[in-house]
């Protein structure tokens, strides 16, 4: 069977109408196109609103704080990045044991998610920071969580990235590798990993927007974000992995997230190759 046969073939059919419906339900179309417009229009006309919309990161305001240093990424080329990086899972059963920097970690955050240019708005009275990578209208919904194991200069434990001054919040302190292990589907392949960044959605901030129709915005958000671990992670010459093989509720428990309005969307895992 060549590949236009077998893509044209409904091999994996079965009961999937829960996403269908879904789906529909996320679908613009002539008709419910005027309540989102009614919606974002509403936003446009509101300074406060524009300007509260424009605060999309969480603090945790009683938690130890450890200042990162300046990000760095090296001399790799774009070009060298996109040809090398690789998952971890496809080259190998598992991380190579061994630490990585804080200046490592700093880094990765800093050009994947950190803030990259500040607008000012003279109306509004308040400053808007873009990001390193892109976010449906600006509204940036997500957050990562480091999971330290084998971090030099960083104790182990559950961290929050502080991204407004490039900072992590230390939430737990300990070594959260075999709790964490118990909530995913690759435990052999993570066993060995330094870091894992749980990346977790605040899913108000985009649907105050955009709707039912901010579902599909905030996963392009995700994948926007993955592409940016993968390839500084690359550039710093560190094993990078994206992992979807989670147990959602146990691992936003571990965060100690509500699991509704702010839930795990997906894991990456960052060590030696």
């Amino acid at each position: 069977m060549d590949a236009l046969t077998y893509s044209m073939v409904r091999v994996f059919d079965g009961n999937h109408d829960e996403n269908e419906t879904f789906h529909e339900f996320t679908k613009l179309n002539r008709h419910n196109i005027h309540k989102l417009g009614a919606r974002v229009g509403e936003i446009r006309g509101s300074v406060e609103l524009q300007a509260l919309l424009t605060r999309s990161w969480k603090s945790y305001a009683d938690a130890p704080t450890v200042s990162l240093p300046p990000p760095d990424l090296g001399t790799m080329t774009l070009q060298d990045a996109l040809a090398t990086r690789r998952s971890v899972s496809s080259e190998s059963s598992t991380f190579a044991t061994g630490p990585v920097t804080l200046q490592q970690l700093g880094s990765v955050l800093a050009y994947s998610y950190g803030p990259m240019r500040e607008l000012r708005s003279s109306s509004m009275r308040t400053s808007q920071h873009l990001r390193a990578s892109p976010s449906a209208g600006a509204l940036y919904p997500l957050e990562i969580y480091p999971l330290v194991f084998d971090c030099e200069g960083l104790p182990t434990g559950i961290y929050h990235y502080r991204v407004i001054d490039h900072g992590l919040e230390q939430i737990r302190v300990g070594s959260p590798r075999v709790e964490f292990l118990e909530t995913t589907t690759y435990g052999e392949l993570l066993s060995g990993a330094a870091v894992i960044l749980v990346v977790t959605a605040m899913f108000h901030r985009t649907y105050s927007k955009y709707l039912q129709r901010g579902y599909r915005f905030l996963m392009n958000d995700v994948g926007a974000l993955l592409q940016s671990f993968y390839l500084t992670g690359t550039a710093l010459g560190l094993g990078t992995c994206a992992i979807g093989g989670f147990y959602d509720d146990e691992l936003g428990a571990m965060l100690d997230v509500d699991n509704v309005n702010e839930a795990p969307v997906v894991c990456f895992a960052l060590g030696q190759r």
